[in-house]
């Protein structure tokens, strides 16, 4: 059920005034894509930044016409050559058609470009006709569309991003509390890491690099949203938390003095993780860096091997996005390192997300 403070009198409302609100906030770049005939036809919904939001209907059109997986990338030409808050906006209205017309099918023609925006809109569109209850329909989509496997994951990734969104960026709790409906253990986790990722940095409130509206860090409680969770969604939270505080300009040592105060070992254990993880994408797949900020982080071995773990699955997942990575690239741990992490850290069992062990195969050990 809905948490009672964050029920407006539509989702769809909610979603989409809140983000043309917020317009003032990004460049203006001109926009050059729409084809005349169809920006000349009055079926935009609004105009930001000189550029036309189309309207629900407009996509809606595209869809029947198109099918809902010809339209999204309709959808993606159409508004390349808008800045990210006009693509994000579109999305929106693209995700809010999607839903009118596909129901829970059309989750699975959404995907993580444009801020999420599809996202987004459908899973708030969703929640408003259908209540909370249309999740587990959505995660079971998810999982007869698409099968095991990255898009999976992505698929009840973008459902966590949605759901944070439909709960206005604050009820952090209540978005969890649909995610716990999910059955499925690696969808529950996807769904979280989504919750939270939106929750720290929301995807719709940051456009060309800027970053005013990420989350701020309480620099004397870094740790605060998540020690506030009951202990199922702690651990994840750790290990997303890191990002949030790197993107906000915290230091590798600083966030590993703080994830050495972490109490209970799998947060502390996550939190490290994390870090490493974080540590990759800020160096952009540079293994050096990723080793001497670690390094950097703390002193003790055992948190070194943890911050060198969360990077290794951090260069595993490059790879799914097309980032070429040699051998040497992801030979982060040594054999003794190795060794140790097969023994005491692997937390697969707990089905955390950012779980992977410094050990590519386990059966060589």
């Amino acid at each position: 059920m809905l948490h009672p403070t964050i029920m407006p009198k539509t989702f769809i409302e909610l979603g989409i005034l809140v983000l043309l609100a917020l317009a003032s906030f990004f460049v203006i770049i001109s926009f050059t894509n729409a084809p005349a005939v169809e920006l000349a036809s009055g079926i935009t919904a609004s105009t930001v930044n000189d550029q036309p939001v189309f309207s629900t209907a407009f996509w809606g059109t595209k869809i029947k016409t198109m099918g809902m997986q010809e339209a999204y990338t309709f959808l993606a030409e159409t508004i390349k050559g808008m800045d990210d808050y006009g693509q994000h906006l579109n999305a929106h209205q693209f995700g809010d058609a999607l839903f009118k017309i596909k129901h829970a099918d059309g989750v699975v023609a959404c995907d993580n470009r444009f801020g999420h925006g599809c996202f987004h809109q459908f899973f708030i569109t969703a929640l408003n006709k259908e209540g909370a209850g249309i999740a587990t329909k959505l995660t079971k989509v998810c999982a007869d569309k698409l099968g095991p496997g990255p898009q999976n994951h992505a698929c009840n990734h973008g459902i966590g991003h949605g759901i944070m969104a439909a709960f206005n960026w604050e009820d952090i709790k209540g978005a969890l509390e649909v995610c716990k409906s999910f059955q499925n253990k690696n969808a529950f986790f996807a769904c979280i890491d989504g919750v939270f990722m939106e929750y720290f940095t929301p995807t719709a409130l940051v456009a060309k690099g800027k970053t005013e509206s990420i989350r701020d860090v309480d620099r004397k409680s870094p740790d605060s949203a998540c020690i506030s969770l009951e202990p199922l969604f702690q651990a994840n939270c750790y290990s997303m938390a890191v990002s949030w505080w790197m993107t906000a300009g915290v230091s590798a040592r600083d966030a590993g003095k703080w994830c050495g105060d972490v109490k209970g070992e799998k947060n502390y254990e996550a939190c490290f993780k994390g870090l490493g993880y974080a540590l990759v994408l800020a160096s952009r797949y540079n293994k050096n860096v990723v080793i001497k900020k670690c390094e950097e982080a703390t002193a003790a071995a055992e948190e070194k091997v943890f911050c060198r773990a969360g990077a290794h699955w951090g260069f595993s997942k490059g790879e799914e996005v097309g980032e070429v990575l040699t051998e040497e690239d992801k030979a982060l741990c040594d054999f003794e390192e190795k060794k140790w992490c097969l023994k005491e850290s692997s937390l697969t069992d707990s089905g955390l997300g950012i779980s992977a062990i410094c050990c590519p195969d386990l059966k060589s050990l």
